[in-house]
């Protein structure tokens, strides 16, 4: 098991048609952020309950800090609130399944992270 730092945004999209959200957990890696779109909020999902989220990874290790800010991502611009951090506790079972024990002050407790096919699955455990 190996101990980490993780930032919760809430993440705001401005794209000519209007504006989306979502939610992006984001663990620091050795040199990357390994990362997390999510279309629920975590906060609000109950125990067994699962989400599809977008596993990406991000280079730029200032995602960690950015927080009420615009920051602007391949020319569109975005806004982010940090809304908890924390330590997080990763274990990795296999390349396709991952646990995380979140102890931040909103986003706290053992998720898992669940490759099925090409999608990413992310449930609360306990």
């Amino acid at each position: 098991m190996k101990k980490s730092q993780f930032v919760f945004h809430e993440h705001y999209i401005e794209y000519p048609d209007g504006t989306t959200k979502h939610w992006d957990i984001r663990v620091k890696g050795n040199s990357h952020l390994e990362e997390w779109n999510i279309y629920e909020d975590p906060r609000l999902m109950e125990k067994d309950v699962h989400t599809q989220v977008a596993k990406k990874i991000c280079r730029d290790l200032k995602w960690l800090e950015y927080d009420k800010q615009w920051i602007k991502v391949g020319g569109i611009p975005t806004y982010v609130d940090i809304l908890d951090k924390g330590e997080v506790l990763v274990d990795q079972k296999s390349s396709t399944e991952v646990f995380f024990t979140f102890k931040g002050e909103f986003l706290k407790g053992k998720w898992q992270l669940l490759r099925k096919g090409k999608a990413w699955i992310f449930t609360k455990v306990d």
